[in-house]
């Protein structure tokens, strides 16, 4: 499902499992790399997690007005990230996650003490929260804008430093007194991650996989579940195709047009390449689902940046890299785009090798993947 990470949270039988000999050797075997909590050189971690949510315990301190809680846990935070490299001679990288206290300062207070900045901006507990204690604000929740709103200001808040965004994957399986909620849909996930990518994250991971503690994961074998960790597994074959790119990529206002129902945000990386994000906007989800009507004769105008002349156009997609037609006048490039069912990756670019390094990219290890994905839905 081209997942290259796992960041070592479980709940019932798979936490033991995964603290014992067989998870390790199942994630190596799969070629998955680790996130640790503390200093252990024989696991090989990719990077280790300081914290989770200190915002959330700076609420917690209740001996302090309200208005002096901020930032409480933070002089902990800069000696113990101290310590991780202190047992670290490899030094790698730390990764600091933040919850939605004390919002959007707690974001600017705790964003720089790690390496990596890390948000946990879950649209689908928003939801089943306002729908237990205050169903008349719905209208503000009919769609995800809040995870691109989150990135935005979190990754200001973060740069230069790289943002990881977490995408909420489960379903409430809560006692009526807390309100159950249904599982994400694929279409709500699908412009989470396109939302996530335009925001600055350059790192995405998903809560949960479990389906313990209340919280039904990805590993659920109901018909939502399945549906929704295919669509993990093709997303992942798309935003790693593009990972060349995108880790050397900063969100730019480059001026992008369109029809009335078209989003699109896009990224630079270097002066060599564009990337434009688009999501169909005709979309609204509730309590029973997401529902899209798709665009039709959509012609996407973008203001190419003064630098850039683009020689290449083409779109990245868990099926691979196709072309797509457009022409130039100036510094205006139409791309035609046809029918935008949901979402569209479309890369600008001067340098003429990119398309057959990326193809190269994902026929070695996403497209082989993708085809076990595809034919398990068919069986």
């Amino acid at each position: 499902h081209n997942i290259n990470v796992h960041m070592l949270h479980s709940s019932g039988p798979g936490h033991g499992y995964m603290l014992g000999s067989e998870g390790p050797a199942m994630l190596e075997e799969f070629g998955i790399r680790k996130m640790l909590h503390w200093v252990d050189a024989a696991f090989d971690p990719i990077f280790y997690f300081v914290v989770d949510e200190p915002d959330a315990a700076d609420f917690q301190s209740t001996m302090l007005d309200p208005y002096k809680r901020l930032g409480g846990r933070a002089q902990y935070l800069v000696e113990r990230c101290k310590l991780f490299r202190r047992h670290d001679p490899q030094t790698r990288p730390l990764l600091l996650n933040v919850n939605n206290t004390f919002k959007p300062e707690n974001w600017y207070m705790y964003a720089r003490l790690a390496d990596i900045a890390c948000a946990d901006p879950y649209f689908q507990e928003g939801v089943q929260s306002v729908l237990h204690s205050d169903p008349g604000n719905m209208g503000a929740y009919v769609k995800p804008t809040y995870v691109y709103a989150v990135g935005k200001i979190y990754k200001s808040a973060a740069a230069p430093d790289p943002m990881h965004l977490i995408l909420h994957t489960c379903r409430f399986d809560f006692p009526e007194e807390r309100t159950p909620y249904r599982a994400p849909t694929p279409e709500e996930k699908r412009i989470e991650v396109y939302y996530a990518l335009a925001s600055g994250a350059q790192q995405l991971s998903y809560w949960w996989y479990s389906v313990g503690d209340n919280y039904y994961g990805l590993s659920g074998r109901s018909p939502e579940m399945r549906t929704l960790w295919r669509e993990v597994g093709l997303l992942g074959a798309e935003v790693r195709t593009l990972g060349p790119v995108l880790e050397r990529s900063s969100p730019a206002d480059v001026k992008v047009t369109g029809p009335q129902w078209l989003w699109a945000r896009s990224l630079i990386a270097g002066d060599d390449t564009l990337v434009v994000l688009a999501v169909n906007d005709n979309n609204f989800s509730d309590r029973l689902g997401t529902v899209v009507r798709p665009i039709e004769n959509v012609t996407m105008d973008v203001t190419l940046p003064a630098w850039l002349d683009a020689s290449d156009v083409f779109e990245i997609t868990y099926e691979g890299i196709q072309g797509l037609d457009s022409s130039r006048d100036g510094r205006s490039l139409k791309v035609d785009l046809d029918t935008v069912n949901l979402t569209r990756m479309v890369v600008i670019t001067k340098d003429s090798e990119l398309r057959s390094r990326l193809q190269g990219l994902y026929d070695s290890q996403f497209k082989e993947n993708v085809q076990k994905i595809l034919s398990a839905e068919s069986e």
